[in-house]
Parts: structure tokens; sequence; C-alpha cells
């Protein structure tokens, strides 16, 4: 009975400069597109958390004036 051995892939030197080179681009394309989402929804947020006070402090108000 003969054991198969696994045929490992051989890459070419090119091939891997290339690949690391695609890494990379992709890579710091992705943190870019990270960074234009955090300012896109930062405001939101902004937003959102000063619209919960508001509705916070009209809830105190209306919970005095109802006393």
């Amino acid at each position: 009975m003969e054991q198969d051995w696994p045929q490992l892939p051989t890459y070419s030197k090119g091939y891997l400069k290339r690949e690391k080179m695609l890494r990379e681009k992709t890579l710091v394309d992705v943190k870019k597109r990270v960074k234009q989402t955090e300012r896109m929804i930062k405001p939101a947020v902004e937003n959102a958390t000063a619209a919960s006070s508001t509705a916070k402090q009209a809830e105190e108000s209306a919970d005095a004036v109802a006393k």
C-alpha cells in the first residue's frame, strides 16, 4: 500500500511579490474606507446623543409639570 503525499503548490517569487503588493493595497483601501465611514457616522452619533438628551430633559420637565 502506497501513501500519497500532499502536493504543495509552488509559487514563483514574482507571484508572491504581486500578491503582497495587492494585499497591502487592499489593506490601505480598507483603512481609507473605514475612516470615511467613521467620519460619516460620527455626526449621526452626536445627533442621536443630543436627541436623547433633549428627550430626557423633556420627559423630566413633563414629570415636573405633572406633579
